[in-house]
């Protein structure tokens, strides 16, 4: 196989590598590191639900700082359920703390749920990698399969 068609794959490889990051592996390793992070209580100053999306927005003091934060879970935005929904606009109704997870060497990143949110989405989004990989590497081994039959005859050696 070409070094060209192993570049190309590679290089149309890179953003599906990237997007594998994002939507799946990075939010299973703050999952992972936020076991140890420390709770904080945080001021809710806004908390809305609508069609399925929920706002939820805090504050909480570090040192000197005032931090805030929106993230209700790991991961991207969702929408939820609103069965889900209603259960956190009870939940929130008439809330003016929250316990907050804060990442102890940046505490810009935090949460509220130390959960992926819209496990749908990264079952989604993993299977599309997939087939977008698989295509990708099969158009690969095509484009290999394809012989020029002047190089074929090329490559033959009779022997008398």
């Amino acid at each position: 196989m070409s070094f060209l068609r192993w570049s190309a794959f590679v290089v149309l490889s890179l953003p599906m590598i990237y997007m594998f990051y994002k939507t799946i592996a990075r939010p299973y390793i703050q999952i992972q590191s936020s076991a140890e992070w420390p709770a904080v209580t945080a001021s809710i100053t806004k908390f809305s639900a609508y069609k399925g999306e929920v706002n939820l927005e805090y504050a909480f003091v570090d040192g000197a700082d005032t931090i805030r934060g929106n993230s209700l879970f790991f991961g991207a935005r969702t929408k939820f359920d609103q069965d889900f929904v209603k259960e956190l606009e009870e939940l929130f109704s008439g809330a003016s703390k929250v316990r907050v997870f804060v990442n102890p060497f940046d505490p810009q990143e935090n949460v509220v749920v130390r959960e992926l949110a819209g496990i749908k989405s990264v079952v989604i989004a993993a299977l599309f990698i997939t087939m977008v990989e698989f295509f990708m590497f099969m158009l690969l081994i095509g484009l290999d399969l394809k012989h020029d039959p002047k190089e074929i005859v090329d490559e033959i050696v009779v022997l008398n």
